[in-house]
């Protein structure tokens, strides 16, 4: 079994999380008809501060990363 690191299980259970969250939102606005409040630019800068902070050996959910 080969040892996985930790920054790797963040990376993909950010992905993760970023990919159900795109998906809630779409079926919201999609439900909703309306177009979607949230400004893409904005979601992109999010996900790029939660890429760096984890790179730093933090996670934007105050989990602690050695």
């Amino acid at each position: 079994m080969s040892r996985i690191s930790k920054k790797e299980i963040a990376g993909k259970l950010i992905l993760i999380g970023r990919t159900v969250f795109l998906l809630i939102n779409f079926v919201e606005s999609s439900l909703s008809g309306t177009k979607s409040t949230a400004n893409p630019r904005e979601t992109t800068r999010t996900a790029q501060s939660n890429f760096q902070m984890v790179k730093n050996g933090r996670s934007p959910w105050g989990i602690q990363f050695k």
